[in-house]
């Protein structure tokens, strides 16, 4: 199972990239649990942690292609370098 990975991981540089990855992208997979978690600890209703979920939800999947182009055009490192910090302070 785990020999495609390691096929994978021993392309130079491959490791570098993948950690990146998923330190930038991590809190993209938590944002809507916390979204839903403080919605319904501030208003006490499911249905508007829902709505707002799905809402930012809609949002992501549309701005996502137009990061993927800057990512494209600057560098994934050179993005998460920005867009990280903006992250860690909203």
């Amino acid at each position: 199972m785990f020999s495609a990975y390691t096929t994978l991981f021993r392309t130079p540089g491959a490791m570098k990239f993948s950690l990146a990855a998923l330190i930038g992208r991590m809190p993209v997979s938590m944002d809507s649990l916390a979204l839903i978690f403080i919605v319904v600890a501030a208003s006490d209703s499911y249905a508007l942690a829902g709505a707002l979920s799905a809402t930012a939800s809609i949002v992501v999947s549309i701005a996502m292609p137009y990061w993927a182009r800057v990512s494209d055009r600057i560098g994934q490192r050179a993005l998460l370098m920005r867009v990280v910090p903006i992250k860690l302070i909203g």
